[in-house]
């Protein structure tokens, strides 16, 4: 459910629960960790041709940014061998990566709503079979 913010050119959805699995099997260590977001993550994205309003594209278009975001964090992930870091901190690491993904898309990634932002807060969902039917 997307809602207006303040500002009336831009939609925002705002999530809770947002989590990504950390996995990483190496020489040096093998393990696995999680990163969740426990305060909602407001997404948002400009209302123009592109991302029409409460679309269902624009909503898929959202979900394949994270999980692009989730992808390239995965891959620094391992690249980077993080055995000895806090999940704290790989969690602000995937968060970074998060908003980048949203920003080279005219978009962008909060911790804290929008100004005038009065929407639902959802539940973050997930699915193995990708990120189609969002709702």
């Amino acid at each position: 459910m997307l809602a207006l913010a303040g500002e009336t050119d831009w939609q925002t959805a705002a999530v809770i629960g947002v989590h990504e699995l950390f996995t990483i099997f190496q020489w040096e260590c093998i393990g696995y960790d999680w990163g969740i977001f426990h305060q909602p993550l407001y997404f948002q994205l400009p209302i123009n041709m592109e991302y029409t309003f409460n679309s269902g594209i624009t909503k898929v278009e959202s979900a394949a940014y994270l999980h692009d975001a989730f992808r390239a964090f995965d891959v620094w992930y391992q690249r980077n061998n993080p055995c000895t870091k806090s999940s704290s901190a790989l969690t602000s690491v995937l968060y970074d990566y998060i908003q980048d993904e949203f920003e080279s898309h005219g978009g962008k990634v909060n911790i804290n709503p929008p100004l005038g932002f009065n929407g639902p807060i959802k539940l973050y969902q997930s699915s193995f079979a990708g990120y189609g039917n969002c709702q």
